[in-house]
């Protein structure tokens, strides 16, 4: 009787061992993890500030272009407020997408291609019925001009917002 009690409490032993190295390795393994979320988080968020800064120099730039826009553009049938305008939305449309475009990359790295496609596809379509509706309702090309600047804007939100649902642990 008190060999099988050893045997028995030998057997338990046993599997608290496995038990016991398994929870090892597993705190091992999300310890990492936890190192590699936060190692990405910190790596995005410089990617970040790279690209705002970026996208500030741009609209900077654009600013300052846009004052010598007249010299920019031979024989021009539009009145230069209208050019500096529609140039200055374009500009702040193609700004914006440095404000969001880290994101985007990371969905691109892990191999999440399929939710900025969706994402661009979805605002496309609907930015052109948007854009379409405008011309034949409004018939201004101011308009026309800020659906497209509105589309790419809502475009890189969208997908920062989706990267943001996926992957909560690099939110920032």
């Amino acid at each position: 009787e008190y060999i099988n009690a050893y045997e028995e409490w030998n057997r338990i032993m046993d599997e608290f061992l496995v038990i016991y190295n398994r929870n090892k390795e597993l705190d091992k393994s999300l310890f990492k993890t936890f190192f590699i979320v936060e190692k990405i988080a910190r790596i995005l968020n410089a990617t970040k500030r790279i690209y705002n800064v970026v996208g500030i120099g741009i609209i900077a730039a654009g600013a300052v272009l846009s004052l010598f826009i007249q010299h920019l553009i031979n024989d021009n049938p539009y009145s230069l407020s209208f050019l500096r305008v529609v140039f200055f939305i374009n500009v702040l449309s193609n700004a914006s997408t440095y404000f969001f475009v880290h994101k985007r990359l990371f969905l691109q790295a892990s191999e999440d291609l399929h939710v900025v496609y969706t994402v661009d596809s979805v605002v496309n379509f609907v930015g052109s019925i948007l854009r379409i509706a405008a011309i034949a309702l409004f018939k201004n090309y101011y308009v026309f001009v800020i659906l497209s600047a509105l589309q790419a804007v809502a475009s890189n939100f969208l997908v920062g917002w989706c990267c943001d649902r996926r992957y909560p642990a690099i939110k920032g």
